[in-house]
């Protein structure tokens, strides 16, 4: 499912190796670079995907707490996100050439603005829950359930069905239309055809668990899709949207007499927020009769995909600077899983992430009032990230890294031309 980046050599690319230099010939040296993705990599975000289903739909059988729907839930998109956005970077390095879709990479003055951006939208939103006819706000919240939603879905479900064994040639080619404006394949199709479905009974029932699904979806394609480009845009970018919270969730009442954020949030009916229904029994028919009647704790989405956009940087770090063995082959081919390997910097700021999103379950409950999560996720993950840097002697490769540098090496190593399907950088 959804996300760092490795680089490889034309050769290395070729026989399914890693590019990886050692010391010396012959000789199990350290090397120090990341390792290229393999089958082993499909079977891992089938996996991942199987996982990821299997705690959406948990609670229509299980009575989950809350507060645990809430962490684990968060924590395997972003850790998923992350590593499907690694694996298709580091596809797209290995081979210039293929079509993989562009990414959008926030850098430089975009950072800094992107939390007034963010103001404006969600101030737009208030304004017009408040004056515009509620049918109204009602048909174009429901052309974006239906429309992105679909769109989020497919594509989480296109590489999957890519990847089923037996799958045609034909099925997984591309073809454009609208002078190469679109492009799509067989197998996109179909992915299209299965999600549909899940948008239509959000649509028309407002299901929670269809709610889920497709929110879910949006966060894995927005991780993948979106880069933070360096780590400097990404500490202004947290740093931004830490005082952007407070504000909206806090301050907001004071100037337009209600809270903003909330607000916003209970009448947006569109698959912008996770739902957490509260546990209710033991036996799961039970819980099935009574899903209508219960009651529910959000997390936006923004809670996750902005923390899981500085955690997929880091992971992209470590797998370009942290030291790993040779990988053992067979038959020329690496056989070991795609970015496995030392994740100290990955790692840290997960922890830091699980520790602030505890720290708002635990805000949330004691003062029985909605919390600013990046209120306390921003501080713990930029804190262990400096933290860990401070402690390895990296604080100044840290601050100065950027992937513009690292793509432009990749394309000057590369003897292939250099594709098309690359990365837009957003510094406006």
């Amino acid at each position: 499912m959804a996300t760092a980046a490795s680089e490889r050599s034309p050769a290395a690319a070729s026989a399914g190796a890693p590019a990886a230099t050692t010391a010396a010939e012959g000789a199990d040296a350290v090397v120090a670079a990341p390792l290229a993705p393999t089958d082993a990599a499909d079977a891992t975000a089938l996996r991942n995907v199987a996982l990821l289903t299997a705690w959406v739909v948990s609670p229509v059988l299980l009575p989950i707490p809350v507060s645990v729907q809430m962490l684990v839930l968060a924590l395997l998109v972003i850790h998923i996100a992350s590593e499907r956005a690694a694996v298709s970077l580091l596809v797209r390095q290995a081979d210039p050439s293929t079509d993989k879709e562009e990414r959008d990479v926030i850098s430089g003055a975009a950072a800094y603005r992107f939390p007034v951006m963010a103001s404006c939208a969600l101030l737009g939103l208030f304004l017009a829950f408040k004056y515009l006819p509620a049918s109204v706000v009602a048909v174009l919240i429901g052309i974006y359930g239906l429309s992105l939603g679909s769109l989020a879905l497919s594509s989480v479900l296109s590489p999957i069905l890519a990847a089923v064994p037996g799958m045609p040639d034909w099925a997984r080619a591309t073809h454009s239309f609208f002078n190469d404006f679109v492009e799509v394949s067989a197998v996109d199709v179909g992915a299209l055809v299965l999600a549909i479905p899940v948008a239509v009974l959000y649509a028309r029932t407002k299901l929670w668990l269809a709610n889920n699904i497709l929110a879910v979806s949006l966060a894995l394609s927005a991780i993948e899709m979106l880069a933070l480009g360096d780590f400097k845009s990404g500490a202004v970018l947290l740093s931004g949207l830490f005082f952007y919270d407070i504000f909206w969730v806090f301050g907001s009442k004071r100037v337009f007499g209600a809270n903003v954020m909330v607000t916003v949030a209970k009448k947006f009916d569109g698959p912008i927020k996770l739902l957490f229904p509260k546990a209710q029994g033991f036996r799961w028919a039970a819980a099935v009769r009574s899903l209508p009647a219960r009651e529910f704790s959000m997390l936006g989405l923004g809670d996750i995909v902005i923390p899981g956009l500085f955690v997929a940087l880091l992971l992209r770090w470590d797998m370009r600077h942290t030291p790993v063995a040779p990988a053992p082959t067979e038959g020329g081919e690496a056989v070991t899983p795609a970015l496995v390997g030392p994740r100290p910097y990955y790692h840290v700021v997960l922890v830091g992430y699980t520790i602030g999103l505890i720290v708002t379950l635990v805000a949330l409950n004691v003062f029985d009032a909605a919390q600013p999560a990046l209120l306390y996720i921003v501080p713990a993950c930029l804190l262990g990230s400096v933290g860990l840097a401070l402690y390895r002697g990296e604080m100044r490769e840290l601050w100065a890294y950027t992937e513009e540098e690292q793509e432009g090496e990749a394309e000057t190593d590369s003897s292939a031309a250099p594709s098309t399907a690359g990365e837009n950088k957003k510094d406006l």
